[in-house]
C-alpha cells in the first residue's frame, strides 16, 4: 500500500482568459518509525503508519485540530489520527491507523 493523495485544481480551460493555479496539498503514506514498524505493503488493521502532507497555502494548525475519517458511516474502514508528529503552516506529519 503506497501512494500519494492530492487535491488538485480542476483542469485549466483557457478561452483567452487569464489562468490561475489553485493551492495544492499533497499527502504521502510512509511507514511508522521504530522497532516493529510494518512496511506499507504489509499493513494490517490497526497498524500505525505516517501521513506526511505539504501544501502551498499556510494553515494555522493547532494540536488536536486534525481528525481524519471517511465521510460516511457505511465505509468499511475509518482513518484515525493517533498523534500529530509535526504541525507547521505548510507541512503536517501524522501518525495514523485504520480500523
Amino acid at each position: 500500500m503506497s501512494g500519494t493523495l492530492a487535491h488538485n485544481a480542476p483542469p485549466k480551460i483557457n478561452q483567452g482568459l487569464p489562468t490561475i493555479s489553485l493551492p495544492l496539498w499533497t499527502c504521502e503514506f510512509k511507514p511508522a518509525d521504530g522497532p516493529g514498524a510494518i512496511p506499507l505493503d504489509n499493513l494490517t488493521v490497526g497498524a500505525p503508519f505516517k501521513v506526511d502532507c505539504r501544501g502551498d497555502i499556510e494553515v494555522p494548525w493547532t494540536d488536536g485540530m486534525l481528525a481524519a475519517t471517511f465521510p460516511t458511516k457505511e465505509s468499511s474502514y475509518t482513518l484515525y489520527v493517533l498523534k500529530n508528529l509535526k504541525l507547521e503552516p505548510k507541512a503536517v506529519e501524522l501518525l495514523v491507523t485504520a480500523y
